[in-house]
């Protein structure tokens, strides 16, 4: 209720801001688009892209996007057109519009003769991508004018998955799917975010992410194991994980630490039986609980909680006839 509220101003006076912002310049229809005035050419396309490219170089972003927007928006089917909207990308990524700069990276991608920078285009929006994973926002509503408040999590997202389509097999490809990985853990989609690790891993085998990849997928079954105590398949997944990366990097320093994270997962798994044990005891079911503590010892014989349980199938050892072999004694 509290955030539907919050979210409700915020656009009521994103609106009201936007009815009091001043025009820009009067609007222009020529060919069925709409155009600002203040990007009307007053001299030949080739010359408002030279300066634009003067602009560029001198690092005046502002002045580069101006004259950029120029030849962009009024001759969009020229080979001047087409480089605008890269140049238009670029300025506004250093200017940290970066939703401007995805935005014309977009375009620019859309163009058929976009052959002569489409990687360049590509690795721009990861780079915008980044951005957005570390915590950079997008403008309100998607106005220029308006304050950089949105997140931009999911955008991040989206862009990630263009980068895959468009190259899937380019090192960029790799590099997207292992930061959206890691951008899907911080989202809390563990699943998700192991999913596409495991993609990497698998069309990628020797790069540089992989080892990386194979490390974090290990930490988020365990992470995964602690919000899903009582899901059997965790384990599992993860000894299958560990067995791929000792296999595919067999010298790896890191597999040490997934083997730590294996012993994790057991101490979390058996904490998760121990407690239904221990709910089942204070509910006046013994015989429940003597099956949950019994299972932690036999299957995880090695954690501090077998220890635990242990000592209670000892204390209760009047209610585990015919259901604890009787050779076994706690």
């Amino acid at each position: 209720m509290g955030d539907g509220m919050n979210a409700a101003r915020i656009l009521l006076l994103g609106a009201l801001f936007a009815l009091a912002m001043p025009v820009q310049g009067a609007i222009l229809v020529r060919n069925g688009h709409v155009l600002n005035s203040k990007y009307a050419p007053v001299k030949p396309a080739d010359e408002h892209f030279n300066d634009g490219m003067e602009a560029y170089n001198s690092k005046d972003w502002k002045e580069a996007i101006k004259q950029f927007h120029v030849v962009a928006d009024n001759f969009p089917r020229t080979p001047l057109g087409n480089e605008a909207q890269f140049f238009l990308a670029e300025s506004y990524y250093y200017r940290k519009d970066y939703e401007f700069a995805n935005k014309h990276a977009d375009k620019y991608l859309k163009q058929q003769d976009n052959h002569k920078r489409f990687e360049q285009a590509i690795v721009l929006k990861f780079a915008v991508a980044e951005k957005y994973r570390q915590g950079s926002y997008r403008r309100l509503f998607g106005f220029e004018q308006l304050p950089k408040i949105v997140p931009a999590w999911d955008t991040a997202i989206d862009i990630y998955d263009d980068i895959i389509m468009a190259l899937p097999s380019h090192d960029v490809a790799a590099r997207a799917m292992y930061c959206k990985g890691r951008l899907l853990v911080a989202m809390k989609e563990y699943r998700e975010a192991i999913d596409t690790w495991q993609t990497l891993v698998r069309q990628f085998p020797k790069h540089e992410f992989a080892p990386d990849a194979f490390a974090r997928i290990s930490r988020t079954y365990v992470i995964q194991a602690k919000v899903e105590p009582q899901n059997p398949d965790t384990l599992a997944l993860a000894e299958v994980n560990a067995h791929k990366f000792a296999q595919q990097f067999p010298g790896e320093e890191r597999l040490s630490q997934v083997d730590k994270d294996l012993a994790k997962i057991c101490e979390t798994v058996a904490e998760g039986l121990y407690e239904t044990g221990r709910f089942y005891e204070r509910t006046k079911k013994p015989e429940a609980s003597v099956v949950y503590y019994y299972n932690v010892v036999k299957k995880y014989p090695g954690t501090q909680v077998a220890k635990t349980c242990k000592k209670r199938l000892h204390n209760l050892q009047q209610y585990s006839e015919g259901l604890i072999p009787s050779e076994e004694v706690f």
